[in-house]
Parts: C-alpha cells; sequence; structure tokens
C-alpha cells in the first residue's frame, strides 16, 4: 500500500461524499481511505455504508466511543495506517481532478521524508483561488515565511512520522504546534506549486473550534520547548518560529496577556541575523515585508498596544 489517506469526520457530511468522490476517481488506486467519524452529529456510519455499497469501494471505518477533536481523531487514523505514506485530508476538502498524479511520481521516484504540495481555495461562488506558493530554490527564507504549516496537503513517510513518534493535540490550530517541527526535523523535504487540495471553509467543522488565550500561549510555548528539545534553535528553524508566531498572533485576540507573546516574540527575533535573513532581496511577500518591519521595531509593531494604559502597562514590564 502506497498511500494512507486519513479522514476524520465531524459535522461534515454534505460534503463527504465530495471528498471521498475526489480520491475514489483518482486513476491512481494504490491507497486505502481510513475514515474516523469523531462522534458526528450527522450520519456518518450510514454514508459511509451507503457509499461503499455503491460504489464498490472499500473504506476502513473507525468511530470513536468520544468526541476527540481533529488531532486525536489523526491520531486515531495513524495507528489504523499501513500505507507508506500518510495524507490527512479534511473531509469538507476535496482533491483536485488527477492530482495525485505528479504526486505518485515523486514517491515512487525517492524516499522523501515529506512532499508539500499547493492548494485551491473554494469559493461559495464556485471560484476556485489558487494560492501563492515558494520557491524554494528561488529563496530559502521565503519558502520557510510560506510554506503552510497545516497538516492537509502534505505526503509524510509514514516509517518517518513514527521513528518520532509524532502525534497531535487536541487543541486550536493543532497543525501550528506540531507541523513546523515535522518539517524542521526531515533530512527531505520537497515542495511543489502543483495544487493538489481544494480547501473549503466550513466554520461547523473539527477545524473551526476557537480557544482562549491560556490555549493559545500553551501552544507556542509546547512549539518553542519541542525546538529546545530537539535542538533546533538554529537560525532557519527560528525563522519557521517566527512565521508561526506570526500566523498565531493573527488570529486571537491577546488581551492583557499581549506582552506574554510579546516577551517570548522579541526573545526570538533577536536571536536572528537582520543582515543575513531580512535583507530586502530575500523578502518579497506580503508577509515577509511584515516580519521585516516587526523586526526592524523589535517586535512592536505588531504587538503595540491600543490603549494608552496598555502602554503606560507595557512600558513599565519592559523598561
Amino acid at each position: 500500500m502506497l498511500i494512507s489517506f486519513i479522514i476524520p469526520v465531524y459535522n461534515s457530511e454534505p460534503y463527504l461524499i465530495q471528498c471521498l468522490d475526489s480520491l475514489f476517481s483518482q486513476p491512481f488506486r494504490d491507497f486505502e481511505c481510513i475514515v474516523i467519524n469523531d462522534c458526528s452529529p450527522g450520519d456518518c456510519r450510514a454514508l459511509i455504508q451507503r457509499y461503499t455499497a455503491e460504489r464498490d469501494v472499500t473504506i476502513k471505518y473507525h468511530e470513536n466511543i468520544n468526541n476527540l477533536g481533529l488531532g486525536e481523531a489523526r491520531n486515531v487514523g495513524v495507528g489504523l495506517s499501513s500505507g507508506k505514506y500518510l495524507f490527512f485530508l479534511d473531509s469538507d476538502d476535496y482533491l483536485v481532478e488527477d492530482g495525485l498524479s505528479d504526486a505518485v511520481v515523486s514517491i515512487l521516484n525517492s524516499d522523501t521524508e515529506i512532499l508539500i504540495y499547493n492548494h485551491q481555495i473554494y469559493e461559495p461562488d464556485n471560484n476556485l483561488i489558487k494560492v501563492p506558493f515558494p520557491d524554494i530554490e528561488q529563496s530559502f527564507l521565503a519558502s520557510r515565511l510560506s510554506i503552510p504549516t497545516y497538516a492537509w496537503g502534505k505526503f509524510f513517510l509514514r516509517e518517518y512520522w513514527l521513528k518520532h513518534n509524532f502525534s497531535f493535540e487536541s487543541i486550536y490550530a493543532e497543525d501550528l504546534q506540531l507541523i513546523p517541527l515535522v518539517i524542521c526535523l526531515a533530512k527531505s523535504v520537497k515542495v511543489s506549486n502543483q495544487p493538489l487540495c481544494i480547501y473549503r471553509t466550513n466554520f461547523a467543522s473539527l477545524t473551526h473550534r476557537f480557544y482562549s488565550w491560556q490555549e493559545m500561549w500553551y501552544l507556542l510555548s509546547s512549539l518553542y520547548d519541542r525546538f529546545v528539545k530537539h535542538d533546533l534553535l538554529n537560525d532557519e528553524s527560528k525563522i519557521f518560529l517566527l512565521s508561526s508566531f506570526y500566523n498565531l498572533t493573527k488570529v486571537i485576540g491577546l488581551g492583557f496577556h499581549r506582552y506574554l507573546f510579546y516577551r517570548k516574540f522579541i526573545t526570538l527575533i533577536n536571536t536572528i541575523p537582520q543582515t543575513k535573513y531580512f535583507s530586502e532581496p530575500l523578502i518579497n511577500d506580503s508577509k515577509g515585508k511584515k516580519l521585516r518591519k516587526i523586526y526592524a521595531s523589535g517586535g512592536w509593531y505588531l504587538f503595540k498596544p491600543n490603549t494608552r494604559y496598555w502602554k503606560f502597562t507595557l512600558t513599565r514590564i519592559f523598561s
């Protein structure tokens, strides 16, 4: 078995048929499909039973006794897998028609630990938006800032995954807590601008739970500590952490605990050589330019408070 597709399901039954069709319609068929029902309120079991009977396909189906969340559901799928490569596919997303062909060629010709593919974004009016993607050969820094840190859209060598005992946690943005480490530990990573997944925003699904600042702080600290544990705090890995930092601050309101993030951020950013990694030619995308501006201001550009009270508080903390 070459590929294990792991598909957790929670409240996404309206999209599941399209997801499965996009997989089983691929010309390449040396794969297994693993569906994890994470206590979805819809009738996932009946849907899978009808699907396999009508289309004469095989699906490994598992029902969790309790709702575990997206990360833990993926872990269950890994435990049931037998393919050479793992691929995490969200049940409300789907694959590009014949999108596997390019990936299969790359997989068969090497033992690359991670293959990363581009994606398109599905809009409600049926428009598909192609996402800008890094050219690793052109700029290492740009690629580190732009490589997406979500789990889907990537092939992970199962042997590599199990060797390092990687596992997701049931927290918001669980991808961000793990995938940067998975990528930085890998000795071989290939990136393709070819789109493979169609990403759909579904706010009722497993991916869209919102948590407190405490959980966000735990996520960030855990990611940082993992890099320290694995002795990965070289300049290049710090760039990846910096990008992850930036992504986190975009999705949460920091409130009173803004200073915790600020302190961690400036500790990290002040250890990265400016002339080597933040020069103008290296950074051309919008995120890179913002990060360079953040760097130049010592982090204040991103974390500047909105009121005089916060400014006074932070001035006392860092003076």
